[in-house]
């Protein structure tokens, strides 16, 4: 689906420089698109507290560049947009259980392969790291086995240690921000 909504809505808009309202866009959709869009009166997407530009809340309503991308395809396919806001892992676990229709910034991982269709647009591209002082000599992975690190619960780069590197040790928080605090509290 989103393949097709955003491409077409580019090479449209590049066609038509007079495009007055997103309302006038539509997408072409195949048959079992629009059956599955047919069954459902809105969709639903997982909206992150703390990921900010994209998604995050302000004054307690989803906020960011990914919402208001997310409430423009709503508007071209004719579907409301309701957000869901909950910690990662719950909304891992809802989709999973086909009781939320799309997660934005889902990295793919073998785990959630089993359960998700990705689109092929990339709307985020990742850059991981982490900061650490001089002192610490660290020159690989290898040299984090007797250190504790903190990281948000199945977002991929736990699921990524858990299964690659199972001997560090990990603090498992709620949210990249809390994981942060954790470091900053020398938690981990």
């Amino acid at each position: 689906l989103v393949n097709k909504w955003f491409i077409s809505f580019e090479l449209k808009a590049k066609k038509e420089r007079n495009i007055n309202s997103t309302q006038e866009q539509k997408i072409r959709l195949t048959d079992s698109e629009q059956k599955y869009l047919a069954g459902k009166p809105d969709l639903t997407v997982g909206s992150l507290e703390t990921f900010v530009p994209f998604n995050f809340l302000k004054d307690g309503e989803p906020s960011g560049y990914t919402v208001e991308y997310m409430k423009l395809i709503g508007k071209m396919i004719g579907k409301e947009i309701r957000f869901v806001s909950r910690p990662w892992s719950e909304l891992l676990e809802l989709l999973r259980r086909k009781e939320l229709d799309i997660i934005p910034h889902l990295a793919i991982t073998a785990e959630r392969d089993k359960f998700v269709d990705y689109t092929k647009f990339v709307h985020i591209s990742y850059l991981t790291g982490f900061v650490i002082q001089n002192t610490h000599n660290l020159e690989s992975i290898k040299d984090l086995k007797d250190r504790k690190l903190a990281v948000a619960n199945r977002y991929f780069v736990h699921d990524h240690l858990k299964i690659n590197h199972p001997q560090i040790p990990l603090l498992v928080t709620d949210s990249t921000q809390e994981s942060m605090k954790a470091v900053m509290q020398n938690r981990a």
